[in-house]
C-alpha cells in the first residue's frame, strides 16, 4: 500500500474503505474480512453512520495488531458545542472500543466548529485521537479554520469524474493539507 505522508508528519493509506450505509453486522462482518483480505488498512465511518459499535468489532476480530490499520470518524455539527463534542467523541472512542482514532474529522462546517476544534485538539494532547481533519469545507471554511491557529491534516471532499472542485484541491495543495476523495467511484 502507498501512503501520503501529512502535514503533521504521520502518513495515511492512500485508498481507504469507507463503510457509509453497512449497518448490518453480517454485512460489516464480510465487507471488513474482504478489505483486509484486499489489503486496506484505511477504515472511515462516523458517528452519524451509526455503525462504529460494529464497526470497531470487526477491526478486532480481522486479526490485524492495532498499529496495522488506521480509523477515521467524524463528529457531526449538531455536536460542535463543547460539551456535545466530548460526548460525541467519548462515544465514539467507546463504540469503536480500538483505544484511540487515528483522524477525527468535523463532519460538516457549522456553527459552534471552533468549539469541536479546542475538543479535539485536548483529545490529540491526551492520546485519544492522532490527527485532526474536516469534511466538506469550502475554501473560505478552511480559511476560516486555519486562521485559528492550527491546519488540518486533510480535508474529505466528494471528488469523482462527474464531480471536481479544482479550486478547492489547489488551495488545499498550497496550504499543505491533503484532499482526500469521498465518493470517487460515484
Amino acid at each position: 500500500m502507498k501512503y501520503i505522508k501529512l502535514n503533521n508528519g504521520s502518513k495515511v493509506p492512500a485508498i481507504g474503505f469507507g463503510t457509509y450505509k453497512i449497518t448490518e453486522e453480517a454485512d460489516m462482518e464480510l465487507a471488513i474480512g474482504k478489505a483486509v483480505e484486499e489489503g486496506y488498512r484505511y477504515f472511515d465511518t462516523a458517528k452519524y453512520y451509526q455503525n462504529e459499535k460494529i464497526l470497531g468489532k470487526y477491526l478486532k476480530e480481522t486479526g490485524l495488531k492495532r498499529e496495522d490499520y488506521q480509523v477515521a470518524s467524524k463528529v457531526w455539527p449538531s455536536s460542535f458545542d463543547t460539551d456535545a463534542a466530548k460526548r460525541s467523541l467519548d462515544e465514539s472512542l467507546a463504540d469503536l472500543d480500538i483505544g484511540y482514532i487515528d483522524i477525527i474529522l468535523l463532519h460538516w462546517y457549522g456553527k459552534d466548529f471552533e468549539k469541536a476544534w479546542e475538543v479535539f485538539k485536548d483529545y490529540r494532547d491526551q492520546g485519544l485521537v492522532k490527527a485532526l481533519g474536516v469534511c466538506n469545507f469550502t475554501i473560505n471554511q478552511m480559511t476560516e479554520l486555519i486562521n485559528l491557529g492550527e491546519k488540518p491534516v486533510l480535508d474529505q471532499l466528494e471528488s469523482h469524474l462527474y464531480f471536481q472542485d479544482r479550486k478547492t484541491v489547489e488551495f488545499l495543495k498550497e496550504n499543505e493539507i491533503l484532499h482526500q476523495a469521498w465518493g470517487p467511484l460515484s
